[in-house]
């Protein structure tokens, strides 16, 4: 069997756990690929929202390394996207949270093997939904090490993984816009991105980097979500 070309990674959730979700303006988090698996390319992100009928401002922006150290750090960012999406009517009564897909990206985020990057994602309106972290608490005894008394330098808790990327919990955002979101108070850690994203899985044709990309496949139709809530 072929695996496909394209295909989507995120967490699962049932429909209950999700309206029971807190919400937040963005998602930042780290993704790895691979040392095994060639240069992918991300082409879009989905999203859960409780909003509807609404056009919202979105913008992504991605760094090579870790998000931690560079909460709010624009200039060490560089725009993937932004623009304007809209949320539709909800398709039933219902107030269930739906998803919010952005729009393809122009120019998709470039990811060479066996590197970690950081995603961030977020709307103008404090309404994407978060998951809990499927770690334990910490116990409130004496910490161990100097990484526990200063939280951790990058993501640890994986989210998804696939052959090609590893997905991991990052922070909920919870000012808007990035640059205003500096201090510490503004993040819960780590929290799981509700949603997908979707990626190409060998664009580069086995090239491990872009840098040695020579040819490219053409882009093909998206796939489906990786989570659809289930209808009442």
């Amino acid at each position: 069997t072929v695996k496909p070309y394209e295909q989507s990674l995120g967490g699962s959730f049932l429909p209950g756990e999700l309206s029971s979700m807190s919400r937040t303006y963005g998602h930042i988090f780290d993704v790895a690929t691979a040392a095994s698996s060639p240069a992918v390319s991300i082409h879009q992100i989905e999203l859960y929202t409780v909003s509807q009928n609404v056009t919202l401002l979105y913008e992504v922006l991605l760094r090579k390394g870790t998000w931690h150290g560079k909460e709010g750090a624009v200039n060490r960012y560089a725009r993937v996207a932004a623009g304007n999406v809209t949320v539709p009517p909800r398709r039933h009564a219902k107030r269930e949270p739906q998803p919010l897909l952005l729009p393809r990206f122009a120019d998709p985020i470039r990811l060479d093997s066996d590197a970690r990057y950081a995603v961030y994602v977020t709307v103008s309106e404090k309404t994407l939904l978060y998951a809990p972290s499927s770690m334990p608490p910490m116990s409130d005894g004496p910490v161990s090490s100097i990484e526990e008394l200063e939280g951790p330098t990058e993501d640890t808790v994986v989210l998804a993984t696939s052959d090609e990327l590893t997905l991991y919990e990052g922070a909920a955002v919870l000012a808007y816009p990035f640059l205003d979101a500096r201090e510490s108070i503004w993040y819960r850690m780590p929290r799981g991105l509700v949603g997908s994203i979707r990626y190409h899985r060998d664009p580069c044709l086995g090239a491990a980097t872009w840098e040695g990309c020579g040819e490219t496949r053409p882009p093909s139709a998206a796939v489906g979500p990786a989570y659809r809530p289930a209808p009442s």
